[in-house]
């Protein structure tokens, strides 16, 4: 999932830089789990390769399931569940990613991304006319194919944003289906990540604050009963896990968003801990041995090159490289390069891509040749 909203916001960016329009299409099927037909995901189920077993197991595990109705002392009849797939199940998404299959060879405009019934599509063009265009025949495409799979498109909860810095003629400014029109929205919620059009992720800090704030006050009333090393799990599961997802992507936002989470996190640590709130920063995280907010962001964005390099990830995203035989390693160093030209600094030079390049480079190659387990712990040892 990291690779795919990598790989949207970097091509965002890189149309946002060379001057095009931009815009994302978010896709909302009304009770997506709870209507998919069994005999049709049995049917994509077998198109897939599932035979045998196998796909008996699939079909024992969905049908033969019975249900009522229980209000106010009465009881229905029993039915037969002939939809849906059990919720909060890991087979759930993976299922409803079954069902759906068909999408990704339907001939579309945009580009499409998501995960389960998270359905997205991003569109590049040099004005908004064209764009929105293709996205109303999209939406036509898309619709007909949730029809065949007896699904329905939610057009009220269906939105699109026009992400900020695009160039071209606004020539249309409104997103129409079946007489409903589409609402534009400033910011939206995609495969966990807050994506706001300036992608300045203001909104997704604001969200991990939301989800801090409350833990924190949990830890100064349990700190007392918890020995260290259950803590450390506690701060990891609660707080920390917020800081990491997705970092590489929303970490590269202005510096104050990244230090407004840093006294956040220090805040937490040291009412878990139980330590002097004048304790410094330096002393907090090596006492600790937990990376600040700004190294995890560091940590992730050069590992996410790394495992590129090392094709242990598939993205769309090309590196260009080029030996460098400057600095202190006498050794030829392969740094790598954008392959693009940059124009401006926001989308440019600020972009995710560019960003985490310019970190990558910055590790000696002794240690970016290492493993990944092993650049992993030299990339920890680095940044506390």
């Amino acid at each position: 999932m990291d690779s795919a909203v990598f790989n949207v916001v970097h091509k965002i960016q890189e149309a946002l830089d060379s001057g095009k329009v931009a815009m994302g299409l978010f896709i909302d099927v009304s009770k997506a789990f709870d209507s998919i037909k069994h005999n049709i995901l049995i049917k994509n189920l077998e198109e897939i390769g599932m035979e045998g077993m196998d796909l008996e197991w699939f079909r024992n595990y969905l049908t033969g399931r019975r249900q009522f109705v229980f209000v106010n002392g009465v009881e229905s009849d029993l039915q037969n569940v002939v939809t849906g797939v059990p919720q909060g199940s890991v087979l759930g998404p993976i299922l409803f990613i079954v069902y759906i299959n068909s999408i990704k060879d339907l001939h579309l405009n945009g580009t499409p991304f998501g995960f389960a019934d998270d359905t997205s599509l991003f569109y590049t063009g040099d004005n908004s006319a064209d764009v929105l265009h293709g996205m109303e025949n999209d939406l036509k495409t898309i619709s007909n194919c949730l029809d065949s799979l007896q699904l329905n498109l939610n057009l009220k909860k269906t939105v699109y944003m026009t992400f900020a810095g695009g160039g071209g003629v606004q020539c249309q400014t409104r997103l129409q289906f079946e007489n409903c029109e589409i609402k534009k929205v400033a910011c939206t919620k995609f495969l966990g990540l807050m994506l706001d059009e300036r992608l300045i992720w203001r909104e997704h800090i604001e969200m991990i604050v939301r989800k801090i704030q409350p833990v924190i006050r949990t830890f100064a009333r349990i700190r007392n009963y918890l020995p260290s090393e259950l803590k450390r799990k506690v701060y990891f599961a609660l707080v920390h896990s917020h800081f990491c997802f997705l970092a590489n992507v929303w970490g590269h936002c202005a510096e104050r968003g990244v230090k407004r989470l840093e006294i956040l996190q220090k805040r937490a640590l040291k009412i878990l801990f139980k330590l002097d709130y004048r304790m410094p920063s330096t002393d907090l995280y090596s006492t600790l041995n937990i990376p600040s907010v700004g190294n995890v962001i560091k940590t992730q964005s050069v590992l996410y090159l790394v495992k590129i390099r090392k094709e242990l990830l598939e993205s769309d995203i090309q590196l260009a490289t080029s030996a460098d035989t400057h600095g202190y390693n006498i050794r030829i160093k392969e740094i790598l390069r954008l392959p693009n030209r940059l124009n401006t600094s926001m989308y440019g030079t600020g972009g995710v891509l560019s960003k985490a390049i310019s970190l990558y480079n910055q590790i000696p190659n002794n240690i970016i040749s290492l493993e990944l387990y092993a650049l992993k712990r030299e990339l920890k040892k680095m940044f506390i």
